[in-house]
């Protein structure tokens, strides 16, 4: 009842019993080195969470002592924005007058410096009568800006002070 295999099939079946157990060992040595991977995706996954977290807490230090800074040359600003202009001397009211007319006499790329100071050498050199005008409006700016010093009350930026857009 019982009959033996030939030496072929046995040969055969052996072969494939081994091909079976070596495709099992890669398999398995394949999903080790899966689990391996996984494990230092996590490790890594873990790392670049916890290097975000100390960036954004670098990031929110950084941010306040610039709040801070911000605030404090808002504080500055509010207080210029109310203050009054400074009132212009006899040569400033001249070179305001004159610019224009300078600007136009003078090449594009004319530096400011060389246009003040021809101005300046024009104003020493005008009559008298427009330095005395000049003057004049200076004095008269002088009075504007010491009335508007008599009026004026710092207004610090704060809760009921709105900073003028």
């Amino acid at each position: 009842l019982f009959q033996q295999q030939p030496p072929q099939q046995q040969q055969f079946a052996q072969q494939q019993q081994q091909q079976q157990f070596a495709l099992q060992q890669q398999q398995d040595v394949e999903r080790l080195l899966l689990q391996d991977e996984n494990l230092a995706l996590k490790a890594i996954s873990n790392a670049v969470v916890a290097e975000v977290e100390r960036l954004k807490d670098a990031n929110q230090a950084q941010l306040t002592a610039q709040t801070a800074k911000h605030a404090e040359e808002l504080k500055s600003i509010s207080k210029r924005l109310h203050e009054p202009k400074k009132p212009r001397d006899a040569l400033r009211c001249f070179m305001r007058r004159n610019v224009r007319e300078l600007r136009k006499k003078y090449p594009p790329g004319t530096t400011e410096t060389k246009l003040k100071h021809i101005l300046k050498e024009m104003f020493q050199q005008a009559p008298s009568d427009v330095q005395t005008q000049m003057s004049r409006l200076a004095e008269q700016d002088k009075a504007r800006y010491e009335k508007e010093l008599a009026d004026y009350q710092y207004m610090p930026f704060g809760h009921n002070n709105k900073c003028p857009e």
